[in-house]
């Protein structure tokens, strides 16, 4: 019985300080780090696609200034 209370009580810190972390890099990074994993995650979908060619402009260049 203990060793089931200290396996679900080290899940439970697993899980908080994971969120903790989490937690943090997001308010450190923010928006570039939203964008950097937005613009990697569509490349990602493309080449499993088979979608990305030489003759498609690179997404990770900057957009233009507004």
């Amino acid at each position: 019985m203990v060793h089931l209370l200290n396996l679900l009580a080290a899940i439970a810190l697993l899980v908080w300080g994971t969120h903790i972390v989490r937690t943090g890099i997001l308010r450190v990074f923010g928006e570039n780090l939203r964008h950097v994993l937005a613009v990697g995650m569509s490349i990602a979908r493309a080449v499993a696609a088979g979608r990305r060619g030489r003759d498609q402009p690179d997404p990770v260049a900057a957009p233009p200034p507004a």
